[in-house]
């Protein structure tokens, strides 16, 4: 039976740091959109008034405007990189506090602006604050719990970048109905402030992660934070097995390095891990998430032709309708596993965006097709999270091996925020210029989750972390990878130790 300071531990983690720093991460990312274009705003930053102006100068009104928007995905990217420097060398709490301090000081910069230069260079900071904690709470997060609730813990981080998305549409809408015009945006950029405090503060009250604390050669320190973890002893027999076992994987990659996925006699299939990283980081943004999260509102009002207040508030419902749907992901995801949620979502998804581009081709006229539409937005959104919300994260940080976990989910992290920044930026012009055939691109690129996850992504769930790492050095090729790794024995959190990390 559990412990009830084990639980507090972990609860503490998951709703102290992992909820305020994915709140964030999708608050900010989503929220701006639909606050430039308030008179308030346009009257401080004139550069990205693209209601008053026509011609020329609207294009390139326009084409700031996109800039201020996207400048938060290219200071995240940076940021996501720097941790492959940073994660190693200060440790993982040490790392999400300066990405804590960084996101703070972003959104004052940000929400006080009265320049467009100051807002851009907040949203940029911001942004690096963001990218670090998208890449070091995940892996954090997977180095802590055990191997039995390892998926549902790190996939909590879907349910609050749902919540970070839900709360900013509302509170967007809800602000905008305010007749004091600066507290329309004000307000809505500087509510997020709250959370960085909370990473802050918390943060060196919650444990330090084993492997780090191995890795570093502080194994006194590693042993008593796995037995306060675990509510067991520091010389309980499983305690002192489990930090063998982590000294074993280590001391077998000794002397890695970064650049070891690209030297020849890649012995542990470094180089294959970081693609399946990179490819699954890429997949997530590739099959239409931003698409529907963030242009909702515009998808109703231009494609669906909804008037007043209707397309705002349908937007926001689909949003409240994602974050219900986010809870199947953490029921599904130490039963069914990794891969199975990854096929299952790719293939509601591919569905739904053929519907919709279907539905999107007739004329305005046709109220049946604009029905079938709208639902088939809040049937992505039931699709979406299954797979696409936080798995992700996850997965990337359980095939990396501990001692490139870091630097291998910051590569891959910025390869996620590169291609963000690609389609937040692309896509309203793409809505507007081959409109319901953006879909088909979609459904296309939602179809081949499947056929990539299925012979190339071995399955981790209740796996120990030490074990996958041994099937990628030991399969003679890699075909061989997925079926040994279905072979591997499972953990149960149920059975006396497996409370353990990674039993």
């Amino acid at each position: 039976m559990m412990h009830p300071k084990p639980q507090i531990l972990r609860f503490s983690q998951i709703f102290l740091v992992v909820a305020s720093a994915f709140i964030l991460y999708d608050y900010n990312q989503a929220g701006l959109s639909a606050l430039l274009d308030l008179p308030d705003v346009i009257c401080y930053f004139p550069q990205v008034d693209t209601i008053n102006t026509t011609g020329a100068e609207e294009a390139r009104n326009s084409t700031i405007k996109g800039l201020a928007n996207a400048c938060l995905q290219p200071g995240a990217l940076v940021g996501a990189l720097s941790c492959s420097v940073t994660g190693d060398a200060l440790g993982r709490r040490k790392s999400i506090f300066i990405a804590g301090m960084l996101a703070l000081v972003g959104q004052i910069l940000q929400c006080s602006a009265f320049s467009l230069a100051q807002f851009i260079v907040g949203r940029v900071i911001l942004g690096l604050g963001i990218g670090q904690l998208s890449v070091t709470v995940p892996v954090w997060q997977s180095e802590n719990p055990s191997a039995g609730g390892r998926g549902r813990q790190v996939i909590a981080a879907g349910i609050f970048i749902c919540v970070g998305f839900a709360s900013s549409s509302w509170i967007n809408f809800g602000f905008g109905k305010v007749t004091f015009q600066p507290v329309q945006w004000r307000i809505s950029l500087a509510i997020p402030i709250l959370f960085s405090p909370v990473i802050c503060f918390s943060i060196f009250a919650l444990p330090e992660s084993t492997h780090w604390l191995v890795q570093k050669n502080q194994i006194e320190s590693a042993t008593d934070t796995l037995a306060k973890l675990n509510g067991l002893s520091r010389d309980n027999e499983h305690v002192r097995s489990e930090i063998s076992r982590i000294q074993h994987s280590l001391e077998a990659v000794q002397g890695a390095s970064l650049r070891d996925p690209f030297a020849s006699g890649d012995q542990s299939r470094l180089g294959y891990r970081l693609v399946l990283c990179i490819m699954l980081q890429t997949l997530q943004q590739l099959v239409g998430g931003n698409l529907i999260s963030i242009y909702t509102t515009t998808i109703f009002e231009d494609n669906l032709h909804l008037q007043g207040d209707l397309p705002q508030i349908l937007a926001a419902t689909s949003l409240i309708w994602k974050l219900l749907c986010s809870f199947i992901a953490f029921a599904a995801i130490d039963y069914l596993g990794r891969c199975v949620v990854f096929i299952i979502s790719g293939t509601g998804m591919s569905l739904c965006m053929v519907v919709m581009a279907v539905a999107t081709s007739f004329p305005a006229s046709n109220h049946a097709a604009s029905i079938a539409a709208a639902v088939f937005i809040f049937m992505f959104n039931l699709c979406y999270p299954i797979g696409f919300l936080g798995d992700n994260f996850l997965y990337t940080a359980e095939i990396a091996p501990v001692h490139l976990r870091v630097a291998m989910s910051s590569i891959s992290t910025a390869n996620h925020w590169l291609w963000n920044c690609i389609i937040t930026m692309i896509t309203p012009v793409a809505l507007s210029s081959i409109g319901w055939k953006y879909y088909i691109v979609f459904a296309v690129l939602s179809a081949s989750v499947p056929l990539i996850v299925i012979p190339f992504f071995p399955e981790t769930i209740n796996r120990n972390l030490e074990l996958i790492d041994l099937v990628f050095r030991e399969a003679a090729t890699i075909w061989d990878i997925v079926p040994m790794a279905r072979r591997l024995p499972k953990g149960d959190a149920r059975t006396e130790g497996s409370c353990l990390i990674y039993r």
